[in-house]
């Protein structure tokens, strides 16, 4: 796997590294048979314009997801998912079903959890089915 850090200064750093997945089932997730995930990213994202400079922005889907993985955001992602529950929202399911055949099922068990105590029962139900698919009924304790 690819992995470089770039030093910002005042201790801040930028890490990239390859993101890839198997094409085989979840127990080989590890295997060589692997696909990378930047295609997927960047068909769930929006090209922003900014001056002359181009960003591409994930879709609120794979954002809850980012957020709710803890090697990124930690508490603060919990706590801005919290706060986006609590508003009226619309989840496409197909982006979900497709991110989690890869390494958010820890963060789908996360947003089990939230949208439980949310009382979201639509976005729950739509997390059992993604975790049955794709983790093996592999519950994680919050």
């Amino acid at each position: 796997s690819t992995k470089k850090d770039i030093s910002l200064g005042n201790g801040y750093k930028i890490s990239f590294r390859t993101i890839a997945r198997s094409m085989d089932s979840w127990e080989s997730w590890r295997s060589k048979k692997a696909k990378n995930l930047f295609p997927t990213l960047k068909k769930y994202s929006e090209l922003i314009k900014f001056d002359s400079c181009e960003f591409r922005i994930p879709l609120q889907e794979i954002a809850l997801l980012e957020a709710l993985t803890e090697r990124v955001s930690g508490e603060l992602g919990t706590l801005l998912v919290e706060k986006f529950l609590k508003r009226p929202f619309i989840i496409n399911e197909e982006i979900l079903r497709d991110a989690s055949e890869w390494r958010y099922i820890q963060a789908i068990n996360r947003l089990r959890i939230l949208s439980k105590k949310h009382k979201k029962h639509d976005l729950y139900e739509i997390t059992l089915d993604l975790i049955a698919r794709n983790g093996g009924w592999v519950f994680l304790p919050y």
